[in-house]
């Protein structure tokens, strides 16, 4: 009896059965690619919730809505791949509870005529180093924020009390 003939039969299955699961792998991968592709469009212009939509030429299409602050943080904190999206957004609540960029504080400040600049509060005394520019900007100062608290430097805020 010729067991070559078996064991190349058997090899040239297990071959087979490989490249039939490679194939099948291949497939996946490239549809999670695509779906991922489309659920990224879909979220970057907010088609999901919030739509509005307007007929040209007898046909509905789909407006995006102009993000909130807080959708901006989370776009920001993600792109960032920030790890504490959540409590970032707790310390600019608290901070500020409008969101406002263009908010600021001059009241019971230390030293007292410093001023709180921006959504995160950025004291232009103890933080000179930020422009007025950078911490009226949603963008510029939300990267401060990421960049202060994955330093280890949220204590700063008396708010990282309060939220915690």
């Amino acid at each position: 009896m010729n067991f070559s003939y078996i064991k190349n039969k058997k090899q040239k299955e297990k071959i087979d059965k490989i490249k039939k699961v490679g194939k099948a792998i291949v497939i996946t991968c490239v549809a999670l690619y695509l779906l991922t592709c489309i659920f990224m469009v879909v979220r970057e212009f907010r088609l999901l919730e919030g739509q509005t939509t307007s007929k040209k030429g007898g046909v509905s299409v789909a407006m995006a809505r102009d993000l909130t602050n807080e959708e901006k943080i989370r776009q920001i904190s993600r792109q960032e791949c920030f790890e504490w999206e959540d409590y970032l957004i707790r310390l600019a609540y608290c901070e500020n509870d409008t969101l406002n960029p263009e908010r600021k504080n001059d009241k019971d400040n230390h030293p007292f005529w410093s001023i709180d600049r921006g959504v995160f509060m950025i004291n232009d005394y103890w933080h000179a180093e930020v422009s007025d520019e950078c911490a009226y900007d949603l963008r510029c100062s939300t990267l401060w924020a990421i960049k202060r608290i994955n330093s280890g430097y949220q204590h700063e805020w008396v708010c990282n009390k309060l939220i915690k």
